[in-house]
């Protein structure tokens, strides 16, 4: 007799097929199984007929009706394989159309080994079939026509005990919760009615919580094809389905914030999009950035980083309403849909509630942090036609705010016409080093308390071919992103040191020459080899080339950039400090670097006037300098007032427009070599 005792777990198969009938998706009910209910154990992309190793007159039957479009309730197949034996199934078919036109078809492919094994059991005998139906490991149920429940496996009897010991003879609506009686009767008639196998997915509230179970039920029919009853089979799938939910909160949702990932949020903005659309609506979509979060996080450590993100999504949730949706777009920066985005509640009033919201500081592991925010914003429709569009005007609206040094910026037409511009530049950019398109203009630098001039700053000019003369303020910045800046900054290099060695062929007092480093170039491989080669083709004495380096080159890495600097001071450059105090740890750049030189912003300069805060607050900048060995530039000088103040606190040197504008070579020539009156 045969083992009753080792029959498998029921399982079906869905399929979907493309016009061709190819398998283009396959889901186990019984994931893992050891059974294929094809010839080959991977059939995505094969023929479902070739899969299912149909020949002859049935092939072209079946093939036939599904090319045809019929919906196929029942077609039977066997398979022999290698380890299982002789397989029995039963596959069902559903067309599936596209605006009336056929696309393909959903399947269910069922295996019926077990129940055609357990109907040559009971031919055989009662006793057998009863012990092989106990035997499966899944619950079985078998009802009558009118839902009274016949037959239970011990699966079944121990999932029923948790509200009746003894179901049989009685419905569902006799002996469980009038819930679940309801859902299950409702599932029963449905299969009744369209005489089909169904699996559905039923939540169940049990002792130990709430489970979820997939069951296929099946109609029963007698030898005249008349159904006499209902049979129901599945399994407890809470298990798998935490699994899926875990799988699905790790792949659409941040971890460290639990906000909607950017790949859930643009699909939760693309869904806002299509809302729009239908009813005629309007979506906002801000990108916020958090202000100074690159340098917290380094100083400060990512602990800290973290937790400051954490309580940045904390506040901006407070900021956001019922109906849209915050996001983590990328390490700082935040995404928010405004989904009601009307008259009544307009996006600049968004704007300054999270503003508002980030003035207050946060307090982090005993640190007292205060963080601002830049914002970029856009509607659709209006600035964008589109997802997609919307969510890069956002972007471009907030890289228009950080250029110009604003906490918001909403994108409208002269953002598109800067866009517009800033792409044409940076094409240009790439050409202009070829023709010879770049000249530097030298601004003097004058000893305080002489007038005399005693080197000048190398200031970089652009005369495009195309374009005309083109501002610093519009190309750098460009070229800063695109990394042109490198080749630029090491021409400006090597040519300020050419000007600056013919100053001194001869010149009765040494002219030093001031080149601005970025922080692209200053951080380059290389960048320390540059400066040796520059002096070397040009024959300067290190000691008359002063390198600048603004705040900022400070804050991105501080190790190389102090390697660098230790470097450059080996040489016998001058270092100088530039627009000091423009920054947020200018104090702690001065404990940590050795300079030469510090440059005042000439914000300082031009807010200082005799009696004011400004005033004995430049001094004391001046004095603190002098205490650390450094000698001071007062940048930015326009009046005499500026000068009788500068002196008076002591500033060594200066430089500005109540001497000279940025001239050419030859002309700074011509006022280096005459009378000191020349530059007054």
């Amino acid at each position: 007799m045969e083992d009753t005792t080792t029959l498998e777990t029921p399982a079906c198969w869905l399929l979907e097929l493309d016009l061709e009938l190819r398998i283009i998706g396959i889901t186990e009910s019984v994931p893992g199984g050891p059974r294929s209910p094809f010839e080959n154990e991977l059939p995505l992309g094969l023929s479902l007929l070739d899969a299912m190793n149909v020949h002859n007159a049935r092939r072209a039957q079946l093939s036939a009706r599904l090319d045809a479009g019929d919906e196929i309730k029942s077609f039977r197949y066997a398979l022999n394989t290698e380890f299982h034996g002789r397989r029995c199934y039963d596959l069902s078919s559903v067309p599936l159309h596209d605006e009336g036109r056929l696309v393909g078809h959903r399947c269910c492919v069922v295996d019926i080994t077990a129940l055609l094994r357990m109907s040559e059991l009971h031919n055989k005998s009662e006793t057998t079939l009863e012990s092989a139906f106990n035997a499966y490991p899944n619950f079985l149920i078998i009802k009558d026509i009118e839902g009274r429940y016949i037959r239970l496996n011990e699966a079944a009897r121990e999932l029923l005990a948790n509200w009746t010991l003894d179901p049989i003879g009685r419905t569902p609506s006799e002996c469980l919760p009038p819930k679940i009686a309801a859902q299950l009767s409702r599932d029963d008639n449905l299969v009744l009615r369209t005489e089909e196998s169904r699996d559905i997915e039923h939540q169940i509230l049990l002792e130990d919580g709430l489970h979820t179970f997939l069951t296929t039920k099946f109609p029963i029919f007698d030898r005249d094809h008349c159904i006499v009853g209902l049979g129901a089979s599945g399994l407890d799938i809470t298990g798998r389905k935490k699994l899926e939910s875990e799988l699905d909160r790790m792949a659409n949702y941040d971890e460290l914030t639990e906000l909607p990932n950017r790949r859930h949020g643009r699909a939760r903005l693309d869904e806002a999009v299509t809302w729009a659309q239908h009813i005629g609506g309007r979506v906002g979509f801000l990108i916020v950035d958090i202000d100074r979060f690159k340098t917290i996080n380094d100083t400060l450590g990512h602990n800290v980083g973290d937790q400051l993100l954490i309580e940045a999504a904390w506040r901006l949730r407070a900021c956001a309403e019922d109906g849209d949706t915050l996001m983590r777009l990328s390490g700082d920066e935040f995404g928010l849909i405004i989904g009601q985005h009307d008259r009544s509640r307009d996006l600049d009033w968004v704007v300054a509630a999270i503003i508002e919201a980030f003035e207050q500081p946060f307090l982090i592991e005993g640190h007292e942090l205060f963080v601002g925010v830049n914002i970029g914003s856009a509607a659709y429709p209006g600035d964008a036609d589109g997802p997609e569009q919307l969510l890069r005007c956002s972007d471009l609206a907030l890289y228009a705010a950080k250029r110009s040094g604003l906490t918001y910026s909403r994108f409208d037409n002269e953002i598109r016409s800067s866009i517009h511009r800033s792409a044409q530049i940076s094409g240009l950019l790439r050409k202009a080093l070829q023709r010879r398109e770049f000249i530097l203009h030298y601004q003097p630098l004058v000893e305080a308390s002489t007038r005399e001039i005693v080197g000048a700053e190398a200031l970089i000019r652009w005369n495009s071919h195309e374009l005309g003369f083109v501002g610093p303020n519009h190309f750098i910045p460009i070229a800063e992103e695109t990394g042109l800046i490198v080749p630029i900054g090491e021409w400006a290099l090597e040519q300020a040191c050419r000007d600056a060695a013919v100053w001194n062929r001869g010149a009765p007092r040494p002219l030093s020459v001031a080149v601005n480093i970025s922080p692209k170039q200053l951080l380059t491989p290389g960048f320390h080899q540059s400066v040796v080669d520059a002096l070397a083709r040009t024959g300067l004495s290190p000691e008359l080339l002063k390198i600048e380096i603004t705040e900022s080159s400070l804050a991105s890495d501080v190790d190389t950039c102090r390697r660098i600097i230790d470097a450059l001071r080996e040489m016998g450059i001058v270092l100088a400090l530039d627009d000091f105090g423009t920054g947020y740890s200018a104090l702690s750049y001065l404990q940590r670097f050795k300079f030469d030189i510090l440059k005042l912003d000439q914000s300082f300069v031009r807010k200082t006037e005799r009696g004011t805060s400004g005033a004995a607050l430049t001094a004391a900048i001046i004095q603190m300098a002098k205490s650390l060995g450094m000698r001071t530039v007062g940048e930015g000088v326009e009046t005499d007032d500026h000068v009788d103040l500068l002196q008076e606190s002591g500033c060594d040197l200066m430089q500005g427009y109540l001497f000279s504008r940025p001239v050419k070579h030859e002309d700074f020539l011509a006022l280096a070599a005459g009378p000191l009156s020349a530059a007054a």
